[in-house]
């Protein structure tokens, strides 16, 4: 009985051991997985911050140095018209592309791929000529109530944001 009874208490206590060193292992693994983990979110912050930026620049290059932005932002710094059917640079489809490019950061930053901040930042400045621009909210304005949807309504809204 006294082996049996030694066997069964060494047994128990190896048991004892294996779980002691089991669960140091887990603990451990944890550890490394927590770190792991935080060496990725980093990585992935640092890879969302590159594509924003890289978003942004492609989104200015084509508000500010297209050759319809230009004309645009300049005809507006001016107080100009705008419009070809106004004695201005610029036809009717290039203005809405210029509108589109201009509104497209703001809806991105609205679902939280970019920040607003760097969108406002970047091209808070033009929206403001284009609010300086009579003639360009009265196009939005045409456009919107021909179709009944509120195209570029964010640039109108933009001094409320």
């Amino acid at each position: 009985m006294e082996l049996g009874l030694t066997l069964g208490i060494i047994g128990t206590v190896s048991g004892i051991l294996a779980l002691t060193v089991a669960l140091f292992g887990v603990f451990l693994s944890n550890r490394r997985t927590c770190e792991s983990n935080k060496i990725a979110k980093s990585s992935l912050d640092a890879d969302r911050v590159a594509k924003e930026a890289e978003f942004i620049e492609k989104s200015y290059d084509l508000v500010y140095r297209s050759s319809y932005g230009k004309e645009i932002i300049e005809a507006c710094k001016n107080h100009k018209p705008v419009l070809q059917s106004n004695q201005g640079n610029v036809s009717e489809r290039d203005l809405e592309n210029f509108l589109n490019e201009l509104q497209h950061p703001f809806g991105l930053a609205g679902r939280g791929i970019v920040k607003l901040d760097s969108v406002v930042e970047t091209f808070g400045w033009v929206i403001e000529r284009v609010h300086d621009s009579p003639e360009i909210l009265e196009f939005i304005k045409k456009v919107q109530t021909k179709f009944s949807r509120p195209y570029w309504q964010i640039i109108v809204d933009f001094k409320n944001l």
